[in-house]
């Protein structure tokens, strides 16, 4: 059901135009339902799977990392352009409308 909600949220594009974001402390996590284009990271993707994830953006410990998403059944799964790779509940998100 969350994943649902997490789609619907992202899929409503210009209506919602709003992204998910986490942050804890001064770090944050923001995803986006635009695609993924980091050359790098889709380059460690079979084919098969580079047309689904979507770009995120990454600030930890005030360095900027571009980062591409999917999302599991009950997770965020998070790849980064420095090769790093994570998951987070989804759950932990709440929409937000930019900066």
């Amino acid at each position: 059901m969350r994943r649902f909600l997490l789609a619907a949220v992202l899929a409503a594009g210009p209506a919602m135009s709003a992204d998910m974001v986490l942050k804890v402390g001064d770090d944050m996590l923001r995803l986006s339902d635009s695609p993924c284009v980091n050359a790098g990271i889709l380059a460690q993707l079979t084919e098969e799977w580079r047309g689904k994830f979507r770009k995120a953006v990454a600030v930890v410990g005030g360095k900027q990392f571009e980062a591409c998403w999917i999302a599991e059944p009950e997770s965020v799964y998070v790849t980064y352009s420095d090769g790093d790779e994570s998951r987070f509940p989804i759950a932990a998100f709440t929409r937000d409308a930019g900066i």
